[in-house]
């Protein structure tokens, strides 16, 4: 978009804003929070899982072994880019309905008083979009079953990454398979894949 100078909304991070700004974006278009005509976006970091965990790191350091170009290129590309934790995203249409994403938040090292929060400010979403990272699915299906949303999306939010990079993944199915079994509902949102929910209002009459 910036090649063709064609500028949108964004709302991000303060560190993402400051970046496309000395990139050309209007400043006018960037904002860390949007409000307007009933339309709530907010944003909330939260701490991920390190960069390397024991296991990653083996796994990073045979595929550097292999393929360092690879490496190299991609350690370039997040080197031109700002430094920002993951976010937590919340959309709130005119109706009062909410879309809360909750990205990877649930991970075993995570603050347990952050989870507590998130599983109850999910009572107030309608939908809730989670993703999971790389072998933390034993402890966020515990999580995702508290969820107290009308409808849980399970994304995978890390898959085409780490394909990328040669890392092993994770299907979700067994994911959902498990928070299924234990009670709650989810529906697997996958790439490509569009679920309608028609009977929903967005916009205030």
């Amino acid at each position: 978009m910036m090649a063709i100078r064609r500028w949108c909304h964004i709302v991000a991070p303060s560190a993402v804003v400051q970046w496309l700004k000395t990139e050309g974006w209007p400043s006018e278009k960037l904002q860390t929070s949007y409000t307007q005509d009933g339309l709530q976006i907010s944003l909330e970091a939260y701490t991920p899982i390190p960069v390397l965990t024991p296991k990653e790191a083996i796994y990073k350091g045979w595929e550097t072994f292999k393929r360092p170009w690879k490496t190299l290129a991609r350690v370039r590309a997040h080197q031109e880019l700002p430094s920002v934790q993951p976010q937590i995203a919340s959309v709130v249409f005119p109706t009062g309905r909410e879309l809360l994403h909750l990205h990877c938040a649930f991970h075993e090292r995570q603050n347990a008083v952050k989870e507590k929060e998130w599983i109850q400010r999910s009572a107030n979403a309608t939908w809730c979009i989670v993703g999971v990272d790389y072998e933390e699915q034993s402890h966020a299906a515990k999580q995702i079953v508290q969820l107290q949303s009308e409808h849980v999306l399970l994304s995978d939010l890390v898959g085409d990454y780490r394909r990328q990079a040669g890392l092993p993944c994770a299907l979700l199915t067994p994911l959902a398979d498990n928070v299924i079994s234990n009670g709650r509902l989810v529906q697997i949102f996958a790439t490509q894949v569009t679920h309608r929910f028609d009977d929903i209002e967005l916009l205030s009459s």
